[in-house]
């Protein structure tokens, strides 16, 4: 069972785990030893807290026993779920990181309408490139959660698992030669903080963080990037033609040892037949002149 507060989809699938049991977590601790504040909400007091899969029951079962919601959902309706708090958690902390100090209620309270414009971007961005559809009122849904754990501090932190995935959205839409970022304010925040890759999208969100010359600077490093990756796959072909170079001469080799053991052992029969003849053809002779004596 995989308790996840972000995006695990990817490190699933290359694990080989797609079906793996997963639970999305809506309960929050703040810090060791304190209770965990369950993710029941005004707009949804049933609790927001889901599992999905083979497993889910079970988990829901334990998570119930010790007073805490949880739900058991499709895989659709996981999914979008499952978005939805990678969007909450991703937003939040990223607009909170932009104001030291904010915890997510003040970022709930003080910068509502920051927060609900990049919660609409990305929740776009996932419509469009997973094509998740979310229901309605998705910004107001996500701050009334934020509001159950307003105390919580906030920091963009596990980036790989949370913000990572739309910075990874961003960069495979400037690979791809398209026009328009599809996360552009939240690309613009991090490039505000310092943080992940700076596509250089050479329109709004960008201008004004990043000059042209720095486009141009990470424009050269992504093209090195490939590059290099190119290398790294040529050489790990180079490495795997190596590889079945040397076990087919293992291969041989071994045959040829088999094949010289078959034939010394065949030698040694033909030999040991030879004296057996040999030896039988002396018994005979000594016989046949003891029959002679014999009868002389």
């Amino acid at each position: 069972v995989f308790m996840q507060n972000g995006m695990l989809a990817p490190y699933l699938k290359e694990k080989g785990l797609e079906n793996a049991t997963q639970v999305l977590v809506y309960f929050a601790v703040a810090k060791l030893g304190d209770d965990p504040t369950d993710g029941v909400t005004d707009m949804n007091p049933e609790g927001l807290t889901a599992a999905h899969g083979k497993w889910a029951e079970a988990a829901a079962e334990r998570f119930k026993n010790k007073g805490l919601s949880c739900k058991v959902l499709d895989k659709k309706a996981f999914d979008a779920a499952m978005f939805e708090k990678l969007i909450w958690i991703s937003s939040f902390m990223l607009v909170g990181a932009r104001h030291p100090g904010a915890s997510v209620g003040d970022v709930e309270k003080n910068y509502t309408g920051e927060v609900s414009n990049l919660m609409t971007e990305l929740a776009d961005a996932v419509s469009k490139f997973e094509g998740v559809e979310f229901g309605p009122q998705l910004p107001e849904r996500l701050c009334a959660y934020a509001r159950s754990v307003a105390h919580f501090p906030t920091a963009v932190k596990e980036f790989e698992w949370r913000n990572g995935y739309f910075n990874e959205l961003s960069k495979e839409a400037y690979k791809n030669g398209e026009t328009e970022d599809p996360c552009a304010t939240h690309s613009g925040y991090l490039a505000e903080l310092g943080i992940g890759k700076i596509i250089p999208f050479p329109f709004k969100g960008y201008k004004e963080y990043i000059t042209e010359e720095e486009m141009q600077q990470q424009d050269e490093i992504l093209t090195k990037f490939q590059i290099k990756r190119d290398e790294e796959n040529e050489k790990r072909m180079k490495r795997k033609q190596e590889m079945e170079e040397k076990r087919k001469q293992e291969r041989e080799r071994a045959e040829s040892v088999r094949k010289e053991k078959q034939l010394h052992e065949e030698q040694g029969t033909k030999a040991r037949q030879l004296e057996m003849a040999k030896t039988a053809a002396e018994e005979e002779t000594k016989r046949s002149r003891r029959q002679a004596g014999t009868s002389g």
